[in-house]
């Protein structure tokens, strides 16, 4: 996605490194808060931002000047779509 305009804010799912997350377990260690919480990216006109399929995200517009305009591409034969509860809905998986 690229913004066009405006200041919008993007957060993507707190997902651990598999690697990490078994390692951690088999510790029985639990993720750290920061680990838990969506990484936040702000971005502005002309940003560019990569999120992988079946990766949870959320667009904001925390600004308080005019709509945000986005330009988003998808690849695929069919887009799909889920609109989830929160973060970790079980509807999130490919």
């Amino acid at each position: 996605m690229v913004s066009k305009s405006g200041h919008g804010v993007l957060l993507v799912s707190p997902s651990l490194e598999p690697v990490k997350a078994i390692k951690a377990d088999i510790k029985g260690e639990a993720p750290t808060r920061e680990e838990e919480q969506p990484r936040r990216y702000d971005l502005s006109a002309g940003d560019f931002a990569f999120v992988p399929a079946w990766t949870e995200h959320q667009v904001l517009n925390e600004g308080d000047v005019g709509d945000i305009v986005w330009v988003v591409t998808r690849s695929g034969g069919e887009p799909v779509q889920v609109d989830l509860v929160g973060w970790g809905d079980a509807r999130a998986t490919g």
